[in-house]
């Protein structure tokens, strides 16, 4: 166990150029600048970036925006032209990229292709899945690309339990798959990926949280992350809700709100950005449906969009009425 977390160390290391360092440096101390004058105060180019593969999803999950109406922008995959242009605007700087925003990313066939440019381009590189994707071929795919770190959701110890969130999935499926992947990796011998599994906890899952723990151990997972659950719809509140480790209370007067007090500062806003399957930048993995589309990678590059007059308003917002976008309302930072 200790093993892979140091492998893991040294992969993230190894993605950080004196370039990537100095350009984050730039990011912290014109952050700090920021905090300290009240005011965005911003050098640098994102060292942190999500991309998305594509919008497409095998479950239904409640609470999920993927498969909810509200969701109103264009759906579809990323194509290998976005993303080769995605990278060629990003190499020198962002040293961490994870492939997920909206949607189940092994739906998109270019995945493999996806994370194998990224390597190229020095990117320490993550995955976030269902789990429902990994057959013995999709393994030695991953392994082959040099992946860094793979997520998989795992919210029960039981089928049961499990399919109370996970609509339409089957913890069978996954439950072997990461035992594929494990094995696949000790038979190749390589050190990637991370396999990290996730547990997002339920009021209907709460009582698994540590058993967890045991199941992940036992089917030879690196980590096990125990994350507090994100309510779109805080009419079901009372319904998901666990009592214990989550980002909101209900007030007595049965409104739902945040625990963490809402700053006017993000760090967020200074060291990441999302770009979406058809290009379009947004300020973080809270802007779900692109509704603060700061530009596009196929009319700008995004080294300009991240500093173009949509970026600095937005920045400016965030310094004086954050609570009053709506994305942050939502936001455990």
């Amino acid at each position: 166990m200790l093993n892979a977390f140091v492998n893991d160390f040294y992969h993230l290391s190894a993605a950080m150029s004196g370039k990537k360092i100095l350009n984050y440096l730039r990011l912290k101390g014109s952050y700090f600048f920021s905090v300290l004058l009240q005011k965005p105060v911003h050098r640098g180019y994102p060292s942190f970036l999500s991309v998305e593969p594509g919008t497409y999803c095998n479950l239904q999950c409640p609470e999920c925006f993927t498969t909810r109406a509200e969701f109103s922008r264009p759906r579809g995959n990323m194509a290998t032209d976005t993303f080769e242009k995605i990278m060629k605007q990003t190499a020198g700087y962002v040293f961490y990229l994870n492939l997920y925003f909206q949607g189940e990313p092994f739906l998109n066939d270019k995945l493999f292709d996806f994370i194998a440019r990224a390597k190229k381009n020095g990117c320490y590189t993550a995955v976030s899945t269902n789990g429902h994707f990994l057959d013995e071929l999709n393994a030695k795919k991953l392994i082959l690309s040099r992946l860094d770190r793979l997520i998989i959701s795992l919210d029960g110890t039981d089928a049961d339990t499990y399919s109370l969130y996970r609509k339409g999935g089957d913890f069978n499926t996954v439950v072997k798959g990461i035992k594929t992947l494990v094995e696949q990796r000790k038979n190749t011998k390589s050190k990637r990926p991370f396999i990290e599994i996730q547990f997002v906890l339920t009021r209907k899952n709460q009582s698994q949280q540590y058993q967890i723990k045991g199941l992940g151990k036992k089917l030879g997972a690196d980590k096990v992350s125990v994350k507090s659950f994100q309510l779109l719809n805080y009419d079901q509140a009372r319904e998901w809700l666990s009592d214990k480790k989550s980002r909101y209370f209900i007030a007595d007067d049965g409104a739902v709100k945040i625990k963490n007090k809402m700053h006017n500062r993000c760090f967020r806003m200074w060291s990441s950005c999302v770009v979406t399957w058809d290009g379009v930048a947004v300020p973080c993995c809270y802007d779900k449906n692109a509704s603060y589309p700061m530009g596009n990678i196929f009319h700008q590059p995004l080294n300009e969009i991240w500093n173009s007059e949509n970026s600095r308003n937005f920045r400016k917002k965030i310094f004086s009425q954050r609570k009053n976008i709506d994305i942050c309302m939502n936001c455990s930072e």
